[in-house]
């Protein structure tokens, strides 16, 4: 018996292929979205300039896309003909990532001064809420002179739930957010999802 043919519009993946093949289907993916850096410049300036000239004392990134404009913007740094990398580093600034991918997309970062030495949170942290409430019991500074005077710096999408600043605000955390990229359309949707009916047609 012959597989019944199903579209996903979704970015192929290989648990929904078995997962669906093993039901007798045969899954065709169409990816409608993707994400895409945003207010590169401003994250460029920020990490050249350093830690100390922002008054950043600690970073917080929530995802793997976030965790790659970060390694990107690096790359782009140490090709730049002004690359201070011996006079700025963001080695003694801690990260604060959810989860072990979070963590390995921000440790593919080229090594040198602009990359991260000090990544936090990845085995005890699952969620916003688990990663901001880490961050209360372990990375506190020692006095609330310290803490209102340094901010942790916040990379975002453009979909966010407002857990970690809520919580990190009750505890008396300051955060400066900068989204670094955008959920949308991918380009010519209309014209690959013609492309893809069209070749199903001889199969449904």
């Amino acid at each position: 018996m012959a597989s019944c043919p199903v579209l996903l519009c979704k970015t192929f993946s290989q648990p929904y292929h078995d997962a669906f093949v093993e039901r007798g289907f045969e899954p065709h993916f169409l990816q409608v979205l993707d994400t895409r850096f945003t207010n590169e410049r401003e994250l460029l300036q920020l990490i050249a300039d350093g830690p100390q000239q922002a008054d950043i004392g600690g970073v917080i990134v929530t995802s793997s896309r976030a965790a790659e404009a970060w390694t990107a913007a690096v790359q782009r740094i140490r090709e730049m003909e002004n690359d201070k990398s011996d006079s700025v580093s963001w080695k003694n600034i801690p990260f604060f990532v959810v989860g072990r991918a979070t963590e390995t997309a921000l440790k593919n970062c080229v090594e040198c001064s602009y990359a991260p030495n000090l990544v936090h949170g990845a085995e005890h942290t699952g969620s916003g809420k688990a990663l901001a409430q880490y961050i209360i019991a372990n990375h506190k500074p020692a006095s609330d002179s310290d803490l209102e005077h340094r901010q942790f710096l916040y990379l975002t999408g453009d979909k966010n739930r407002e857990t970690i600043p809520e919580i990190l605000g009750d505890g008396g955390f300051s955060l400066r957010r900068l989204q670094v990229y955008e959920t949308a359309a991918v380009d010519d949707l209309m014209k690959r999802s013609v492309e893809k009916m069209e070749a199903l047609t001889g199969v449904w």
